[in-house]
């Protein structure tokens, strides 16, 4: 039997000339099986795009709005969010340090429980627009022994009215400092 070497495939009222492998043909009893399989792989790769697209837009939006559940999340936020918003996240045995005054524009700033466990170093400086920070239970302890290394440190934020900090959360860390220049 011979084989086929190219492929004509009518489309429309215009006959185009295809780069395909016609041998791939013999697979399949009929053209169209052979077509119909190939559309359906295109409409499964197109599908996987649409998703990973739909991904990128709901991270696009979290960022804007503030809202981090994951390292990436952080390190791709706008300086200019209102609020900030760390959702059990920044885990990482190489997160050690967090430092929040380039988002110099934040009203609010909330740690959910157990975030940032290996985080060392929590700055917050010169936001003008702070008014309040919460840190959620577990969070910023890896429950080790006492470090005096470890500093929370808040200086420079006028308008800061409220500091909530919830049970077992800075254990093993050794300073805290709230100050204005």
């Amino acid at each position: 039997m011979d084989k086929i070497a190219t492929c004509s495939v009518k489309s429309g009222c215009l006959w185009s000339q295809s780069s395909l492998d016609a041998s791939l043909l013999e697979e399949y009893p009929t053209v169209k099986e052979f077509l119909d399989k190939e559309d359906l792989k295109q409409r499964e790769e197109e599908e996987k795009i649409d998703a990973a697209l739909l991904v990128a837009k709901e991270a696009r939006i979290r960022r804007s709005e503030g809202r981090v559940i994951s390292r990436e999340d952080y390190e791709n936020l706008l300086e200019s969010i209102p609020g900030l918003s760390i959702e059990s996240c920044c885990n990482e045995s190489d997160f050690t340090s967090l430092d929040l005054s380039p988002f110099h524009d934040l009203g609010s700033i909330s740690i959910s429980p157990q975030s940032c466990r290996y985080v060392t170093s929590f700055a917050i400086s010169g936001m003008k627009k702070l008014e309040s920070v919460a840190i959620g239970e577990g969070s910023f302890t890896m429950c080790t022994t006492t470090s005096t290394n470890n500093a929370f440190v808040i200086t420079n934020c006028p308008k800061l009215k409220t500091i909530t900090i919830a049970s077992n959360a800075f254990m093993d860390w050794g300073e805290f400092q709230l100050k204005s220049d």
